[in-house]
């Protein structure tokens, strides 16, 4: 009986066009993101510009939260 080694599956499973499929629901659903107000709480802001950063939307983060 073969035995399941979860690094071979999914080395396996994560093809470089499942990545990239991965990689682009993961920025529609950032993207989907509503902008935070004034009335967003602190945590939603720092949630907002964490998974922005992260996705690589920096100028997006840029342009909501502008330098005063």
């Amino acid at each position: 009986m073969d035995e399941f080694k979860p690094v071979s599956f999914f080395s396996e499973w994560l093809t470089a066009d499942r990545l990239l499929m991965l990689y682009f629901i993961f920025n529609s659903a950032v993207q989907a993101m509503p902008d935070p107000d004034s009335n967003s709480s602190v945590v939603y802001v720092f949630v907002f510009k964490f998974i922005h950063l992260i996705a690589g939307n920096i100028n997006m983060t840029r342009k909501a939260f502008p330098k005063k």
